[in-house]
């Protein structure tokens, strides 16, 4: 069987191509192939001739014709550039007036703040001792503006599948409102969006386990840190918590019905007309914040004084020298030894912390470059070169690096731009380790 007509043109077509490679390189031999191919086909059909033998004269033709013209810009191009071209006094006087003024206004803008966070839900007394799941539900996000949304549900105890609701509704609405918080911050997201958002994420769960809406009722407690702002929205009990210096103050209270015991959710006909947002500035003094459930806020909260229990702020404190997972694990043992004797219901808690940009100075005398020391039983400690300062915390329950040092490391990377080999030499951290901090915390602002 004789070869079709186009497997003749694709034979043709790679032959030319490496003829075309040869004459001019691969950068631009598909052009040149291409205006063979244009000029083939203005020919006139009425006069016979090979068409292999034409195309290949008139691909060296025109491959002859792209280097003369690659040759006269050439030349043109160093005609124009005067080696001993000097701009203008007053331009050049110009230019270094406007980078010092570009400078100046980086430098006077604000610190991006950093926030540290830890979250943790346990079930109560009552459904521990009914073998019954927990109810509250928490989320947080984190983008790479630095803004942070922190979300707590607690299922309603009549509702029959009210955990998946919470849980469902808490991880729909962190990144609907961290996707949103422009337009939280100019109060321009109205509670009707808010309340569809969570009947939404309800309705995708409704359509795989059934039942009715009502049995998937939650609350909603939630906040938008963006632009030394604080965002909340609230929806039935629960309680968002501001940290200063001094003692707690509520942003957020609880929202009840004609007892303690009756709350609204955000299955309620009326749930719009209980959605309460507000939007309050962060100055100076603010240290933390914090956002619970009403399980937690019968144990850190009195209705009676309206007074915040100074343990928030103790616990908020933890993140400023540990870890996040170490925070969480430890504060999951505190609501588990301290909280559910005081209370039958569940238990969630989100706390913030306001991390300073540079916090991994030495305290002392200011200077970045800490030295890592070694330290028998595989332990290390941190020691400033200048002043002689040294760091060791003796909580670290047998880890091998401190987390000052993990933190210091961040800064470097984060700040300084330095590669892993740099920061490995400067702190005699290997390599692999370093790259599971960094990927860790890349993971945490993404998720």
């Amino acid at each position: 069987m004789p070869p079709s007509p186009e497997a003749d043109l694709r034979k043709v077509t790679l032959a030319m191509r490496r003829l075309a490679v040869d004459l001019v390189g691969a950068s631009h031999a598909a052009d040149v192939v291409q205006d063979t191919w244009l000029q083939a086909l203005s020919l006139d059909r009425r006069k016979p001739r090979s068409l292999k033998g034409y195309l290949f004269t008139a691909l060296k033709g025109l491959a002859s014709k792209h280097r003369r013209a690659e040759r006269r810009r050439l030349r043109r191009e160093q005609s124009a550039a005067r080696e001993d071209y000097q701009p203008p006094a007053d331009l050049e006087a110009q230019l270094n007036e406007t980078l010092h003024r570009l400078n100046q206004a980086l430098l006077s803008l604000p610190e991006p703040d950093t926030w540290a966070v830890a979250a943790a839900a346990l079930r109560g007394a009552s459904h521990i001792h009914m073998d019954l799941p927990c109810q509250d539900a928490v989320a947080v996000r984190r983008d790479h503006r630095g803004h942070v949304c922190a979300v707590v549900c607690d299922g309603a105890g009549s509702a029959s599948l009210s955990e998946h609701g919470a849980a469902a509704v808490s991880q729909s609405m962190a990144s609907f409102l961290l996707h949103h918080a422009t337009q939280m911050l100019e109060s321009r997201l109205p509670p009707e969006d808010i309340i569809a958002v969570a009947c939404s994420a309800i309705t995708s769960v409704q359509q795989e386990r059934g039942g009715s809406l009502d049995d998937y009722a939650c609350t909603l407690v939630a906040l938008v840190l963006a632009d030394n702002h604080v965002a909340t929205v609230h929806v039935g009990d629960g309680l968002i918590v501001h940290l200063g210096t001094g003692s707690g103050e509520v942003l957020s209270a609880p929202e009840n019905g004609s007892s303690k015991c009756t709350t609204f959710f955000v299955t309620c006909k009326d749930a719009a007309s209980h959605t309460r947002s507000a939007l309050h500035p962060l100055d100076a003094t603010t240290t933390g914040l914090a956002v619970m459930s009403d399980g937690s806020a019968d144990v850190l909260y009195d209705r009676a004084s309206k007074r915040v229990s100074a343990a928030v702020d103790q616990m908020a404190g933890w993140l400023s020298a540990q870890s996040e997972e170490d925070v969480e694990e430890v504060l999951r043992e505190t609501i588990t030894e301290h909280f559910l004797s005081r209370t039958h219901d569940d238990c969630s808690l989100i706390l913030l912390r306001r991390l300073p940009s540079e916090p991994w100075a030495c305290p002392v005398c200011g200077r970045l470059d800490l030295l890592q020391e070694p330290q028998h039983c595989g332990k290390s400690f941190l020691r400033c070169p200048a002043c002689g300062f040294s760091h060791f915390d003796r909580k670290l329950r047998g880890k091998r690096y401190p987390f000052l040092l993990q933190q210091w490391i961040r800064f470097l990377h984060r700040e300084e731009h330095m590669s892993l080999p740099q920061l490995a030499r400067l702190t005699r951290v290997p390599q692999p380790t370093i790259a599971r901090w960094l990927l860790a915390d890349a993971r945490r602002i993404g998720a």
